[in-house]
């Protein structure tokens, strides 16, 4: 994301007309130039000046939080624009501004309050409606979260990102026909658009169409070469395809660019359990396991493989730990292979 927009020296009312607002009024300019020149340790520390010495400087905690969020502080950010609500500035953006910060921690429910807000004082904003949707898919509620998708296009009909998010949304809601679409949309609108290459993949998968699957997959790692969760996609596909060899290399390529992408070990794991590599099957799920110790299908794989290594108490005793990480399916592994008859 670029850099947000801090309120400049201009918009200042709040500060004193004596030497103690004067000092605060350089510090807080200190810290505009920090920004801008993308200081934000140093752009931190003078808004914090300009707050010590004028407590009640609304437009220097917005900026304050403007630069905590830029430096993955979200709490604080948080803090610093309750802050400015708290003074008496209601304003669209400081509400548009905690929404993402709260968005960034995952606090969602309070986020679709602060987008309702910001909705409410600015209903002519079409990004309102975009991350109002995004927050509305996050808390599993598609319909409502296309119906702001569809208010976001109607005011900006070239958003790219609005039509791969609807898309998101149209595809959690089953409609794959109606989600492809708005993929290839948001394609055509920004053609190196990797995220909805992917997306689309996912949906042609969904689907069916291997083969289209493969195709989207594809480009987006060719537009995104670093795109690990594409290569882990991509491998899934050849994995269905029954190309185990070609799956294994595409989960290989995907923990090379992350080596804590534990779907990926899993997933090789699962691949070279397909080729009758049980040996490698094992450490793959044991290094999912690693990354990961309550990912329960590690365990449930690992135990298969355990198995056809003719390891069976390993087996069993992975098994029992996929059903204590409340993997309800293990069950049946134990009551089929574990329980003495």
């Amino acid at each position: 994301m670029k850099n947000l927009t801090l309120l400049a020296v201009l918009l200042i009312f709040s500060v004193s007309v004596n030497a103690q607002g004067e000092k605060a009024k350089k510090a807080f300019n200190a810290g505009v130039t920090n920004y801008d020149k993308k200081n934000f340790a140093s752009a931190l520390k003078d808004f914090d000046n300009a707050i010590a010495l004028e407590p009640k400087f609304t437009q220097a905690y917005f900026n304050r939080g403007v630069t905590k969020y830029e430096l993955k502080d979200y709490t604080g950010a948080v803090k610093d624009l309750t802050s400015c609500i708290v003074l008496g500035e209601n304003t669209e953006k400081i509400y548009f501004l905690r929404a993402k910060a709260k968005i960034a921690t995952k606090e969602y429910e309070g986020a679709l309050i602060d987008c309702d807000r910001a909705v409410d004082i600015n209903p002519a904003n079409h990004e309102n409606y975009y991350y109002r949707g995004g927050v509305k898919v996050e808390l599993g509620d598609y319909t409502s979260a296309i119906i702001d998708f569809d208010k976001c296009i109607s005011m900006k009909a070239d958003f790219a990102e609005a039509y791969n998010d609807r898309g998101s949304a149209k595809r959690e809601s089953d409609d794959l026909d109606g989600a492809i679409a708005d993929y290839r949309k948001a394609i055509e609108l920004k053609p190196d658009f990797a995220q909805a290459y992917n997306n689309l993949g996912s949906s042609l998968k969904k689907k069916g169409d291997l083969t289209g699957a493969i195709t989207a997959y594809t480009k987006a790692t060719e537009l995104k070469n670093d795109y690990y969760i594409a290569f882990n996609n991509l491998g899934s596909v050849y994995f269905d395809k029954e190309d185990y060899a070609k799956a294994a290399e595409n989960f290989t390529r995907a923990i090379q660019i992350n080596p804590n992408y534990y779907f990926a070990y899993n997933n090789r794991g699962a691949a070279r359990m397909k080729s009758k590599d049980f040996s490698g099957a094992v450490a793959d799920f044991t290094q999912a396991l690693n990354i990961n110790k309550d990912y329960s299908y590690a365990y449930l794989n690992r135990g298969i493989a355990k198995e056809m290594n003719s390891d069976f108490k390993g087996a069993c005793e992975d098994w029992h730990l996929a059903l204590n990480k409340g993997l309800a399916t293990a069950q049946t592994f134990i009551d089929n292979q574990c329980t003495k008859k």
